[in-house]
This record gives structure tokens, C-alpha cells and sequence, in this order.
């Protein structure tokens, strides 16, 4: 089964790396695993936002500058069903397309602290 936001591991690490809570459009209530829901203006402070593919893609710029050049953003499928997020031939990110786009922000999130 496809999931929907990230998972809750994905998300804690998102926020962890900084990534603005505003921009997620789901939440764990209570940080339950199974209690995922729709993102509301009331949170408790044990509740974990959450981001669907959608708001995760919005986080990805068209392109990024590498060395003096500027390498744009693709995203693809490969037969085998697994996504390739990628920027220029050289710096790729596999797996389903959530968990492949959850890795192009968490690394981008890393690059942006360095």
C-alpha cells in the first residue's frame, strides 16, 4: 500500500533538519503512527506534522548551483517502479516517490547547513 505523507520517522527527521512545519498538510496525532490526519491550525505539542508528496515537492527548487553551474531538478520512473529524483547525472535519490523525494529535501536541508 502507498502511504500518503511521510512517515513518522521521515517527518521527525525533516523538522530536525529544519524544514518549516507550516509546510506539511498532515499531522500524527499524539505522534501516533497509526493516527495520521489532515494538518490543522490546533496541534498539541505531542502531535508530529507530516508532508504528503505534493508539499514535499513544492520544497524542491527547479535547479540547484553545483560548482559554478546551475543543475536542474528531474524526477522519473524507472520500470522496476522505484523514482529517481535527481539533479544533474551525478547527485540521485531512489526509492518509492515519497521516500525518494523525502531523501531530495532531507538532503537539500543538509546542504542548505553547510
Amino acid at each position: 500500500m502507498n502511504r500518503i505523507s511521510t512517515s513518522l520517522e521521515q517527518s521527525r527527521k525533516l523538522l530536525e533538519l529544519g524544514l518549516d512545519p507550516s509546510t506539511a498538510d498532515f499531522q500524527y496525532i499524539n505522534g501516533d503512527p497509526e493516527n495520521l490526519h489532515p494538518n490543522s491550525d490546533k496541534h498539541d505539542e505531542d502531535d508530529i506534522v507530516a508532508w504528503s508528496l505534493g508539499a514535499l515537492k513544492k520544497q524542491i527548487p527547479v535547479g540547484i548551483k553545483v560548482q559554478d553551474k546551475t543543475e536542474l531538478f528531474t524526477c522519473h520512473n524507472r520500470i522496476d517502479g522505484t523514482w529517481v529524483y535527481s539533479f544533474g547525472d551525478y547527485i540521485q535519490f531512489t526509492g518509492s516517490d515519497i521516500d525518494a523525494a523525502y531523501k531530495t529535501v532531507a538532503w537539500l536541508l543538509k546542504k542548505d547547513e553547510t
